[in-house]
C-alpha cells in the first residue's frame, strides 16, 4: 500500500451498511409499495404487482428533466404512470421514503464506523462515494446516526448524474478535496466499486466479510474476492473495517 494515503473514500451499502438479509429487505420492500398500491382504485394482485417491480430498478434511468424528484421517485412515477395509478404528491413522497425505510430494516450499520472514523480523521480525510437513487434517505440515515460530521465529502450519483464505475463520480470528491488519486484508497464491495476507483485511479480495497452470507446475494457475488485478485493484482481484500488500520497503518 502506498505511503502517500491522505484520504480514504468509501461506499455506501454493503461497506459501511451491513445485508444482513436481502431478502427480507426487498420482501419488506415490495408489501409497503403494495401498501400503497393497494389505497388506489387499480385493482392487482400483490403476485401481479412483484411480478411487474421485477425489473423496478434494472429499467433506465426515467427521462424526467424535473429536479422536484429523486430518481427513485421518478422510477415510481414512471411505474404508477405505466399503470394508470393516480398519487398525490404527498403519497408519493410517504410512499417512496417509507419504501426505502422498509428496505432498510435489515441493512444495519457496521458498529465500528464512528469509532474507525474518529481515528482515521486525526489524520486522513474521508469521502463517500455512492451509487443511490434517493439522496434524502441517506441524509436521513446520517443525521440518525450522527454520521454527517464524520465526512469531508459526501457525492451521491443522484445529485451528481454520474454512477461508479464512471471516474468522474471519483473525480468531484477529488477535485473539492484538492487530492491526487494516488493519495487516495478506495473501500468498496461490488465490482461497480472497484473497477471504479481503479478508472480513477485509486488504490481499490474490496471488502468481502465471509460471515455475513446474504451479502453474497442480490449481486453480492462470492467470487468477487477471487476473480478481482487475479485479474487486478493491486486489489487489496479486507474481511472487516478495522483491517483498514493495517492497510495505512492509522
Amino acid at each position: 500500500m502506498a505511503k502517500n494515503i491522505r484520504a480514504v473514500f468509501f461506499d455506501l451499502f454493503g461497506t459501511l451498511f451491513i445485508f444482513e438479509d436481502l431478502e427480507k429487505s426487498w420482501k419488506s420492500w415490495s408489501n409497503t409499495f403494495y401498501s400503497y398500491i393497494e389505497k388506489s382504485e387499480i385493482k392487482m394482485s400483490f403476485e401481479e404487482f412483484t411480478d411487474k417491480c421485477s425489473t423496478f430498478f434494472e429499467r433506465p434511468e426515467p427521462v424526467n428533466g424535473s429536479n422536484r424528484y429523486s430518481i427513485y421517485e421518478k422510477r415510481i412515477i414512471e411505474f404508477l404512470d405505466a399503470h394508470n395509478i393516480k398519487f398525490s404528491e404527498s403519497d408519493l413522497t410517504a410512499c417512496a421514503d417509507m419504501t426505502i425505510e422498509a428496505w432498510q430494516q435489515y441493512v444495519t450499520a457496521d458498529p465500528c464506523v464512528t469509532e474507525l472514523f474518529a481515528k482515521l480523521k486525526l489524520n486522513y480525510k474521508i469521502a463517500l462515494i455512492s451509487n443511490f437513487d434517493h439522496p434524502r434517505h441517506i441524509y436521513k440515515l446520517f443525521e440518525n446516526y450522527k454520521w454527517s460530521m464524520l465526512f469531508d465529502k459526501i457525492v451521491i450519483s443522484a445529485e451528481t448524474g454520474y454512477k461508479k464505475p464512471d471516474k468522474r463520480i471519483f473525480d468531484l470528491a477529488l477535485n473539492n478535496l484538492e487530492l491526487r488519486p494516488e493519495e487516495v484508497i478506495f473501500i468498496g464491495d461490488s465490482r461497480e466499486d472497484i473497477q471504479g476507483a481503479i478508472n480513477a485511479g485509486i488504490q481499490p480495497v474490496l471488502i468481502h466479510r465471509p460471515s455475513y452470507p446474504n451479502t453474497k446475494q442480490y449481486g453480492h457475488n462470492s467470487k468477487l474476492n477471487s476473480e478481482f485478485v487475479h485479474h487486478y493484482p493491486r486489489t487489496a481484500v479486507i474481511g472487516n473495517l478495522w483491517e483498514i488500520e493495517n492497510l495505512i497503518k492509522i
